[in-house]
């Protein structure tokens, strides 16, 4: 605040003398704007009068980038407003002698330091205190897992929030609400146009006996953002660990238990084809070419009355049928 108010009284001093007159124009700008990624940022700067200073008008306005040749903005009193697409005057018509300057669809290009330069008909004034903070916020986090190749690691969850800002944190916590983020590694990765990626990642050991997990990001300024939960209650961890195992051990089994069943039959077929009995009856003895009913059809004869065919059971019930095998 002291730095600012002898920056602000030497402008005034300057504005004096440049004017030659006892009347003081001063132009206050704001030290910082802060601005929003892909809005409308405004970099403020008020022409502040005397009391005597009734006749005042406004007759040049120019604001550039510091470092930059070419001016943004170029007014001149009576003449076309000049101007950088996305830039221009914000002319707020409650505020007298308001030459702030609007920026549109404001980008990560656009940080930075910038100078106003007024003109008017008491005298000349210039400030570079205007400066651009930007701020974007980061997406909703998204958790996924991973198999993990350490033994003692049941799973890996790994939590990215991007496209935010200045670089902010992700933050890890139980159902209970345990800070787990000493034990996470955390990476942020720059994106072309200055932005940042936050991918944080945090081992879950075998045994472990949480359920929930919660990945929160955090701005610069420490305000959550965002979160996403995951819930692993219902993971086993081993089963984790040898997923890769059990779906080779199910894709085996698919292929073998056919094999066997179809293994089975056949064998079945073979030994019922080999043991075929042969049928005679006890009280006469059976035609020998006539087997008993193992056949597709059986072959029947009609014989007088008194004897049976083959493989038939007589009646009464007092006969008995013996079958021999060969």
């Amino acid at each position: 605040m002291a730095s600012f108010g002898a920056c602000l009284l030497s402008l005034t001093l300057i504005c004096a003398i440049i004017a030659g007159t006892s009347e003081f124009v001063q132009l206050k700008c704001n030290d910082n704007s802060n601005g929003r990624f892909g809005q409308q940022s405004l970099l403020e700067c008020i022409l502040i009068l005397s009391e005597e200073a009734t006749d005042v008008q406004i007759n040049k306005i120019i604001w550039k980038k510091n470092g930059a040749e070419t001016a943004l903005i170029d007014y001149k009193r009576g003449s076309t407003l000049k101007s950088e697409p996305r830039f221009t005057l914000a002319q707020r018509y409650n505020i007298h002698f308001d030459v702030s300057m609007l920026v549109t669809n404001t980008l990560m290009a656009d940080r930075g330091n910038y100078t106003c330069i007024v003109e008017t008909n008491r005298g000349f004034c210039k400030s570079s205190a205007p400066r651009l903070r930007l701020s974007v916020p980061y997406s909703t986090p998204k958790i996924n897992r991973s198999r993990n190749p350490n033994q003692n690691v049941a799973m890996t969850l790994s939590c990215t929030a991007t496209g935010g800002y200045p670089e902010g944190k992700i933050l890890w916590f139980d159902e209970y609400g345990t800070d787990w983020s000493p034990s996470s590694q955390q990476e942020a990765i720059k994106t072309t146009d200055g932005r940042v990626n936050l991918v944080s990642k945090l081992d879950l050991l075998s045994g472990s006996s949480f359920s929930t997990y919660t990945c929160a990001v955090h701005n610069n300024r420490g305000e959550r953002e965002g979160e996403t939960q995951y819930n692993v209650s219902d993971l086993d961890p081993q089963s984790v660990r040898h997923e890769g195992k059990t779906q080779k051990s199910d894709l085996a089994s698919k292929i073998v238990i056919p094999v066997v069943i179809i293994g089975s039959v056949i064998i079945g077929l073979l030994i019922v084809r080999l043991l075929k009995p042969h049928c005679q009856s006890s009280h006469q003895a059976l035609p020998t070419n006539n087997d008993c009913g193992y056949e597709d059809e059986l072959q029947t004869k009609t014989k007088p009355e008194g004897e049976y065919s083959s493989c038939v059971t007589p009646q009464p019930s007092n006969t008995t049928l013996s079958c021999i095998f060969h």
